[in-house]
């Protein structure tokens, strides 16, 4: 935008002239940037919602895309995407998305959560995270440590450092997971039907804040993978002790 400065009878140009003139050049400009700005952002982005969990819903890392339909919801982790602390020379790596919420003391989180495996360590997973040293990840994941790679439960629970464990091999791509809060200790529970659940690890985080809960998609050696969460159910209560049937 060119500012066309006018002169008064003598040639010479009025300052309060070439003021104004100026001023709403520099207007014109402004308004111009603005709305190229707002082109290039685009619309606001809105939190994601689902419906039954208590907001806000926050992301930790950006996924390749996410979708949330009929509330059910599917996120496509990056390439290389992984969170671990590695317990032989400790090696971080907190590069997953995770979409996470403030559950409160006591719960009861589950879902129905299907996995597109493509590569060793594709996972998708329920996410307890307290800070980067205080988190817990429960894992239907395609473990390389069974031989072919095989769908498997699998937790890790962190303070510190990574303590990692495999549990029962899945046939298939779906499976049902649980994680339970009641007060200090936690809960992951798993079942192929939905109906009949097994407990696969009990533990505390001992962390010194509040325990977020979530959902996570992870391809650590892969080119990116797809992790669907439906029939999500959350409940804010405090269970029986899952040993003694017990308050």
């Amino acid at each position: 935008m060119v500012a066309i400065l006018k002169t008064g009878p003598s040639g010479a140009v009025c300052p309060g002239k070439l003021f104004m003139q100026l001023r709403r050049s520099f207007l014109g400009v402004s308004i111009l940037l603005a709305s190229v700005i707002a082109v290039a952002q685009g619309p606001t982005a809105t939190a994601p919602k689902i419906e039954g969990i208590p907001g806000p819903l926050a992301w930790h890392n950006q996924p390749a895309s996410y979708q949330i339909e009929n509330g059910a919801l599917t996120i496509v982790s990056k390439p290389g995407q992984d969170w671990y602390v590695d317990a032989f020379d400790a090696g971080v790596i907190q590069s997953t998305p995770i979409l996470a919420f403030d559950p409160g003391e006591n719960f009861v989180l589950s879902a129905k959560v299907k996995v597109d495996f493509r590569s060793a360590w594709d996972a998708g997973s329920l996410m307890l995270w307290a800070d980067d040293t205080h988190w817990a990840k429960f894992a239907f994941e395609n473990s390389a440590a069974k031989s072919p790679a095989t769908p498997s439960m699998v937790s890790v629970v962190t303070r510190g450092t990574s303590d990692d464990t495999g549990s029962d091999s899945i046939g298939g791509d779906t499976v049902y997971m649980q994680v339970i809060r009641r007060g200090p200790a936690f809960v992951f529970n798993f079942s192929r039907d939905g109906k009949s659940w097994q407990i696969l690890r009990v533990f505390r985080l001992d962390a010194p804040g509040k325990v977020l809960v979530g959902f996570e998609s992870q391809s650590p050696d892969g080119k990116g993978t797809k992790a669907t969460f439906s029939e999500i159910r959350f409940e804010a209560k405090r269970v029986p002790n899952p040993f003694t049937g017990k308050d």
